[in-house]
Parts: C-alpha cells; sequence; structure tokens
C-alpha cells in the first residue's frame, strides 16, 4: 500500500529523530566511558592549573543527579617533582554538564579520602603561578566539601587525622565548618576542634567572611572559647573577634589572686590589621573584674617561640597589665600596672 504525502514525511522525521537520538547515545557513551572521563578531567584540570595529575586505575562514575566521578590512587605533582603534592586514597568530584561539553571547569562537591597535602610543594606551585591582578573568588560548591583522615606536612610540624565538613559554599549564603584535627610538632600533640559560621562574600579587593562566630572545643592547652566577628582578605587582611574564653587553661600559668579561678569565663578581644604574612602585630585584650592585659604579638615571633625548647618562658609579646590589686606570695599589691617589654637581641660580646 502505498503511504501518503503525510506519512512519508512522518516516517522521515521520525527516523532523523531515531538517528540522532542513537549518535547522540554513541556519543554520550563515548564520553562517558570511564578511562576518557577521567583523562578529560584530569587533563583540563592539569592544563589549567599547571600540575601533573594521575591516578592508579581508572576512576567510576555515576550520572545522576550531576555527573560524579571517584579517582581512586589520586596523586597531583609539579612537573618535574618526584615528591607529590598531593595524595589521595580516593577523591569524588561532582560537576555540571557544562563542565564535560567544553565549558568552564566547575566542581560543584568534592570529597577526599586520606589526603595528604604537603605544605612546601604548595608554595613552590604558587610562586609558579603568573601574577594576577584578580582578586581571590570563592569556589561554589553547592553540595560542599567533605575530606576524611587527611594530613598537611609541613617539615617541622604537621596536621593530621583531619576531618572537615562544609556542607555548601556559595558567596552571599549562610555556611557552616567543622574541623577536627591534631597537630604534632616533636612531642607536642595537640587536639583542635573548631566550628565556624559566617556568610561569605566576594568584594572588589578578595572575600569577607560577615557574621563570623568561632566555636573552639580543644582541650588544654589551647583555649576553649566563643567569639563573633568579621574577618576581610584582599590586600591586606582584617580580623576583628570578640569573645570569651570559657576558661583559663589548665597548662597556662596561674593568674595571680583574686583572679587566679580557672573555671571563669574570661572575656577577650582580638584584631589585626596587615599583610597577608602575618608580619602587623596582633592587638589581645582581657578584661574580667578590673583585670585587663592588653598585648601586642607578631605570628612569626610567636610560632618561632613555639617550636624553640629554650629561651623565654613567655612568649614574645609587649603590653600592660593593670589591675585594682593583686596578690603575690601573700603581698597584696594596690593598683597595681606592669609594663611587659619584649626581650632585646642579646649584645655580642665575643669581640
Amino acid at each position: 500500500m502505498a503511504l501518503s504525502r503525510r506519512a512519508r514525511i512522518w516516517l522521515i522525521v521520525l527516523a532523523t529523530l531515531a538517528a540522532l537520538l542513537l549518535a547522540a547515545a554513541w556519543l554520550v557513551g563515548r564520553l562517558l566511558q570511564t578511562e576518557r572521563l577521567t583523562a578529560l578531567i584530569l587533563d583540563r584540570a592539569g592544563r589549567e592549573l599547571g600540575l601533573e595529575l594521575s591516578v592508579s586505575e581508572p576512576g567510576d562514575y555515576a550520572l545522576r543527579p550531576e555527573p560524579r566521578l571517584v579517582l581512586i590512587g589520586l596523586v597531583v605533582r609539579l612537573p618535574g617533582d618526584d615528591a607529590p603534592l598531593l595524595r589521595a586514597a580516593r577523591a569524588e568530584l561532582s560537576l555540571p554538564w557544562d563542565t564535560l561539553t567544553g565549558g568552564e571547569a566547575v566542581v560543584t562537591r568534592i570529597g577526599l579520602d586520606a589526603p595528604a597535602l604537603d605544605l612546601p610543594a604548595l608554595r613552590r606551585w604558587l610562586d609558579t603561578r603568573p601574577a594576577s591582578d584578580e582578586p581571590l573568588r570563592l569556589p561554589r560548591l553547592t553540595d560542599g566539601l567533605r575530606i576524611d583522615d587527611g594530613r598537611i606536612d609541613a617539615g617541622g610540624w604537621s596536621l593530621e587525622r583531619i576531618a572537615l565538613s562544609l556542607p555548601r559554599l556559595v558567596s552571599g549564603e549562610p555556611a557552616s565548618l567543622a574541623l577536627a584535627a591534631r597537630h604534632r610538632s616533636g612531642d607536642l600533640d595537640l587536639p583542635i576542634d573548631l566550628s565556624l559560621r559566617a556568610t561569605p562574600r566576594e568584594t572588589a579587593a578578595g572575600l569577607a567572611l560577615d557574621d563570623l562566630v568561632l566555636h573552639s572545643a580543644s582541650p588544654s592547652p589551647l583555649p576553649a572559647f566563643d567569639a563573633r566577628g568579621r574577618f576581610e582578605y584582599g590586600d591586606r587582611i582584617r580580623l576583628d573577634l570578640a569573645g570569651e574564653l570559657a576558661r583559663w587553661p589548665e597548662d597556662w600559668p596561674t593568674l595571680p589572686a583574686p583572679f587566679d579561678a580557672r573555671d571563669l569565663p574570661l572575656p577577650f578581644t582580638l584584631a589585626y590589621a596587615g599583610d597577608a604574612a602575618l608580619s602587623a602585630p596582633l592587638a589581645l585584650t582581657l578584661a574580667r573584674d578590673g583585670l585587663r592585659f592588653d598585648a601586642r604579638l607578631a605570628v612569626p615571633a610567636l610560632l618561632d617561640w613555639l617550636d624553640s625548647e629554650a629561651g623565654s618562658p613567655l612568649p614574645p609579646l609587649t603590653g600592660t597589665l593593670q589591675a585594682p590589686q593583686l596578690v603575690v606570695e601573700d603581698i597584696r599589691l594596690e593598683g597595681v600596672r606592669v609594663e611587659i617589654v619584649e626581650d632585646a637581641p642579646a649584645e655580642d660580646t665575643t669581640q
């Protein structure tokens, strides 16, 4: 039976659609072959970052709700370096379809199992990046960031057993971060338990954290505290915090009476305004019941003091201590004001 002209037209349309669907299915299948997808992502990321990325075996992927790639045995190196900048037993990346079809390289979720970051190698890589006048921009992680059993090696110290959770990171939207880790330096082993809430936003100069709330539940000798404030990062860093130490840490030197109760909260403020190298001094104020301590200390000098096994038992700082009264070895002092001046470098007497 001869087909009508209209039927022939519809048959041609349906055949064309079927061919297009088969071609699309073949193209998607080719694109999403595990080896091809892994190579595509590693090649694009490596070229954009100036790094060499490899895996110990082909990855795996899922398509819903968006493409999700799992990389096993990820290794990231600086070109020419034998030691990895980053290793991870497993890395999970979620990325929109546009990234696979040639659009902007965007990742919406990152999950890392047992990552190990070499901080000196990271600094060497940062030194190779071309200079740019563009301010720092926030990544858009709509499905967040997760790190389990992470490690950062910095030569003289390390952070180990890092567990980090950041469910969502989008400029202008509230975000929350939880961090647990252990800081190790020689015989020193300090547990860290920190959480943060803030609204991150991009600024003309970089980024800011508005409505910043910090909570530390770390045990002594680290302080447990709650604080609120704001943070800005760009050409300069600006930090303003106000809060309370939950208690005076057990491992800190005992305050003189009548301020020696360790279980009472101690209000504080902390401020910094200076370059990203933290070369400008931190301004710290502690105050309670008439006792007031104003101090200024430089972070590089403080880190050197922490790493040193000799020298002054007090950190390098300058400041003023004021109190209506103090009791020192059964001697009552009224209207106390003490000026603390950092020791000057010792003179060379060998000549």
